[in-house]
């Protein structure tokens, strides 16, 4: 179920820079405006653990496009070396189409060699641009969301269904597979959303609740999650903008067996994200430290450029040690002596006059986009 709940995010954050209504506009926020939507559009999510899709967006390769787009051909490679002289060889290739109000609608994918396509996402929408259905069909899953908006237009609902043993990919309303989820978003008299309500159905039924907390001035200062099974108390994360340094600090303390009169204590810590803005509030770099078990944290780094793509993303396990302080500080730096199971990755773009990326290098993984504009 938390594999599912990673790939759902994904599927939220995909389409966060297209203008769609539902999840409303992917908004980069360096002081205190920022709202729990908002929150749930930033590279963070809510940050209750490892499987809560942190930073997944590096398979997204639609996200933030600029201009008034018709359709996006990506031919994906795989780039090889011969003597002096590097090979690619396509593997696939994408074709993302868009609507009049710059949407996707469709996404086919042509595979290589066998030349074998399917449509691998498709989205509906409803005469005021709204989004109705979102539908992600790939060869080992196929998941379909079904969005309701209240009388105000504010996202009312989000069904999802999903299928991992999918074999027929021309089924995409899912006819067979019952609705396996349900988020549904509660606002108060203000409007801003205050609550979220997740419910499992089936089998592994359950409800999983959130609440927002707004300080008096209007930001959002606090979120709480409570148990599926108990409903008690489970996780309290708490937000901290500095403007001056343009930041947004998320602590998150796992209270769930906690009997002291200070939940937020040092013992409970869990987590810690830092979200760093640029001087145009577009996110320049997160960071995050988790705690892993008693003896380990995981520290996580990903750095945006100013076009807002990611370029680089680096995970390392830090040891427990009395001869540092790994109590969920920063460190811009680090002793390559304590470093356990790194991870790297970069990423390279070449661009076009409209400021989209034309090529994507990512170690050996390589596209190339064809962008066609509205006139």
């Amino acid at each position: 179920m938390k594999y599912i709940f990673r790939v759902l995010l994904l599927l939220l954050i995909i389409e966060s820079c297209h203008q769609n209504q539902a999840e409303e506009s992917k908004t980069y926020y360096c002081d205190k405006r920022i709202t729990a939507m908002n929150i749930d559009s930033l590279p963070l999510y809510k940050s209750f653990s490892d499987y809560d899709a942190f930073l997944d967006i590096s398979d997204d390769v639609k996200t933030c496009i600029k201009g008034n787009v018709q359709e996006i051909s990506e031919c994906h490679y795989k780039k090889s070396h011969r003597f002096d002289e590097d090979i690619l060889t396509q593997t696939s290739e994408i074709i993302i189409q868009f609507n009049d109000q710059n949407q996707m609608v469709k996404s086919i994918t042509k595979l290589t060699p066998d030349g074998s396509q399917y449509v691998s996402a498709e989205n509906t929408y409803s005469d005021k641009n709204k989004l109705i259905s979102k539908g992600s069909f790939e060869e080992k899953y196929k998941t379909l969301n079904q969005y309701s908006y209240t009388e105000n237009g504010q996202l009312q609902s989000i069904k999802t269904k999903w299928d991992f043993s999918s074999k027929n990919l021309s089924d995409r309303i899912m006819s067979n597979i019952d609705w396996g989820s349900q988020m549904s978003y509660y606002y108060n008299d203000s409007g801003m959303l205050n609550k979220e309500v997740q419910t499992y159905f089936g089998g592994d039924s359950c409800v999983v609740k959130y609440d927002y907390v707004y300080g008096s001035n209007g930001p959002i200062n606090q979120i709480i999650k409570y148990n599926k099974s108990s409903g008690n108390r489970e996780y309290i994360t708490n937000l901290n903008y500095d403007e001056k340094k343009n930041r947004m600090t998320a602590t998150t303390w796992n209270v769930l067996f906690s009997f002291s009169y200070d939940e937020t204590n040092e013992k409970n810590l869990d987590n810690q994200i830092v979200v760093y803005f640029n001087n145009n509030c577009k996110v320049s770099k997160v960071t995050k430290v988790k705690k892993r078990d008693k003896n380990f944290k995981r520290y996580t780094k990903v750095d945006f450029n100013d076009q807002g793509d990611l370029v680089s993303k680096s995970e390392i396990l830090y040891p427990n040690s009395s001869e540092n302080d790994f109590n969920f500080n920063y460190l811009e730096e680090f002793d390559s002596k304590y470093i356990l199971e790194p991870q790297y990755e970069y990423y390279e773009y070449v661009y076009d006059n409209y400021g989209n990326w034309i090529e994507r290098t990512n170690g050996e993984d390589v596209i190339k986009r064809k962008i066609v504009y509205k006139n």
